[in-house]
């Protein structure tokens, strides 16, 4: 025989409180005197022998009582071998999911509070003797054991929701894990979500003989909800008092169409855009939010509208840098070139600080985000240990080559990964533009079907060293790689 509950075995101990009331009989007799007591002693004789045996059977019934009370509340069974086996090496795995997805609202409320429910009601079909096993997205560390049915019960009620996911199959050989461990000869797991679809991955499941698996699905009533989907900007750079064109992508994920709902954008925590929106059930569509950049620096953005039940996906974060100025060191040649001045003269963005190939400032070189070579003749020792220092730290070297120069680059190329194949003067064409590289990433808003590329007149014939991370970014009719991007450690 076993007891659900044996602790209360220890209250038989209040037998001795009726044996001490039979052996310590309190009551005060009252003496009646009589003339005479000789016809009074066979009475007394019969009545003190049912006396006696009254009193003993009051104290058995007082202690029958008590040992049926405490029986009632330590409630005897008497289990089957079968079943001693099974609550001693079965597990019983509950997986209750508490992803976002889980907000949504049911029959019966909100999906997470339907999913601890069903898993109370589920883990308290079982005895107390068997072991439990609870899993959530969290993967937390007291879940990595077992459990019994009270402890299961406490940490199934104090589930809240997670941003984690976890794929099904994960969940699965987590399970086998630790039953394996505990030597457990069947497993079952109960598995109680809402299966999205990205996460529900059944088919990499091996089956097991001594697991079964069984699903409890929670379904809302119907998906009404908003969505931020993404954001992007109309241009690359930042800069102060620019005028920014933020464009944000809304995703209704619903049949009802919504109108006028509000939208706000904060830039470091602070209010700085309001706008509303109209959209039609089960589409997209994009909203542009316009500012004026008004500070320098780092800027952490977030875009947040209103919507309900569903909230978590309300609100989306972005972070961007408005530069103070990019500060370009050009060191040219015999000639200085008026096209580079053109180029960034008229961009207050841009600092230009011009030198001669015959009198550099190294010194100036770490202040500066880039470094132009412009047809340079000769790179001396000195100068090309520099560049590579400055590219090696996470700086950026333009280099704009002089024609028929090849012999005096080698060395300088090779130092940066760069073979030099010779010199090509023929007249050659661009006909390809590598858009889709990082290089390329949203500089151009548009590209022609025809683009009208120019002539080359000269060009080196370069190959790049195996082993170094490159992009071909302009190539010629016949594939020569005419500007080419490399990276070197940081730069």
């Amino acid at each position: 025989m076993n007891f659900l509950y044996p602790t209360f075995l220890f209250l038989l101990g209040l037998i001795a409180i009726p044996v001490i009331i039979h052996f310590f009989n309190f009551k005060r007799y009252k003496t009646v005197y009589f003339s005479s007591l000789q016809f009074l002693f066979n009475i007394a004789k019969e009545t003190r022998s049912r006396n006696r045996i009254k009193h003993l059977l009051v104290l058995l019934a007082r202690i029958l009582t008590i040992i049926c009370l405490v029986f009632a509340f330590a409630q005897p069974f008497i289990p089957a071998k079968n079943n001693l086996k099974n609550n001693k090496f079965q597990t019983i795995a509950i997986y209750v999911d508490n992803s976002f997805s889980m907000n949504q609202i049911g029959t019966n409320g909100n999906l997470l509070e339907e999913a601890k429910n069903k898993a109370i009601e589920i883990v308290s079909s079982y005895s107390p003797s068997t072991n439990f096993e609870l899993i959530t997205n969290d993967l937390e560390p007291k879940h990595q054991h077992l459990l019994n049915r009270d402890q299961i019960i406490d940490y199934i009620s104090a589930i809240t929701t997670s941003p984690r996911t976890i794929k099904f199959s994960d969940i699965i050989n987590r399970v086998k894990q630790i039953a394996k461990s505990a030597n457990s000869l069947s497993t079952n797991i109960c598995l109680l979500s809402d299966y999205q679809k990205h996460y529900f991955d059944f088919e990499k499941i091996e089956n097991a003989p001594s697991t079964s698996i069984m699903l409890f699905p929670s379904t809302p009533i119907e998906i009404k909800n908003l969505s931020v989907d993404s954001c992007w900007f109309d241009y690359p750079e930042h800069n102060i008092n620019q005028q920014e064109k933020l464009q944000v992508k809304i995703v209704n994920h619903s049949n009802e169409s919504y109108q006028n709902i509000p939208v706000k954008l904060y830039l470091n925590d602070s209010i700085k855009t309001l706008s509303s929106f109209s959209i039609s059930g089960n589409t997209s569509q994009t909203i542009t939010l316009a500012y004026t950049n008004i500070s320098k620096g780092s800027i952490n953005g977030k875009i947040e509208l209103a919507d309900y039940p569903i909230t978590y996906d309300n609100v989306y974060y972005f972070n961007y840098n408005v530069s103070n100025n990019v500060n370009i060191i050009t060191i040219n040649g015999t000639n200085k070139s008026m096209f580079l001045s053109k180029l960034f003269n008229n961009d207050s963005l841009f600092i230009i600080t011009e030198m001669s190939a015959q009198n550099i400032n190294f010194q100036a070189f770490p202040s500066n985000q880039v470094i132009l070579l412009n047809a340079i003749q000769n790179i001396s020792s000195g100068l090309q240990q520099e560049i590579l220092t400055f590219v090696n730290k996470g700086g950026s070297l333009v280099f704009i080559p002089i024609s028929n120069n090849d012999d005096n680059y080698k060395s300088f190329f090779s130092s940066i990964g760069i073979n030099v194949l010779g010199s090509d003067s023929s007249k050659n064409q661009v006909s390809t533009l590598n858009v889709q590289s990082p290089f390329f990433k949203n500089v151009f808003q548009k590209i022609d079907d025809n683009p009208q590329y120019p002539q080359v007149n000269m060009s080196y014939k370069i190959s790049v060293t195996k082993g170094n991370v490159f992009d071909d970014l302009i190539l010629t009719r016949n594939q020569n790689p005419l500007f080419t991007s490399i990276k070197q450690n940081k730069g």
